[in-house]
């Protein structure tokens, strides 16, 4: 990935998978999205999606600025922390790379799949379903 990276917000049919709705400031994303990324990973979204909902023409950064503001350290080498929270950003459908310093990422998070939700604690799931049933 290059050293600069700019994330634009993903068109609403611009990714794979359910149309989100849950951004980054809502208990949904929190209390069901946060076990299943991961700390990193979700901080990095949380932190991009409200960067994107004060710049909404996109947010340029680097590799350097984004493991600061995490909190990863440094970013060289392929094992490094950011290198590897953007590809599982990625590998959740939550960013797609255009190029290599281009990354669309959705600015709101779909309800999470059955898969995803059998691999979480009971108290996860109960959430999940009280979030999803007042929606219905």
């Amino acid at each position: 990935m290059a050293t600069r990276v700019r994330f634009l917000p993903a068109p609403p049919d611009g990714m794979r998978g359910s149309r989100g709705c849950y951004g980054p400031s809502s208990y949904y994303a929190t209390a069901v999205w946060l076990p299943i990324l991961g700390p990193s990973t979700f901080l990095a979204w949380r932190l991009l999606a409200c960067e994107l909902q004060h710049h909404p023409g996109g947010v340029t950064t680097t590799l350097d600025r984004l493991a600061a503001d995490l909190g990863l350290g440094s970013p060289r080498g392929e094992q490094a922390a950011i290198v590897r929270t953007l590809r599982r950003l990625e590998r959740f459908g939550i960013t797609r790379a255009i190029t290599d310093d281009l990354v669309l990422i959705r600015e709101e998070l779909p309800p999470a799949t059955p898969a995803q939700l059998a691999r979480l604690d009971d108290a996860v799931r109960d959430r999940h379903d009280r979030v999803t049933d007042l929606r219905a």
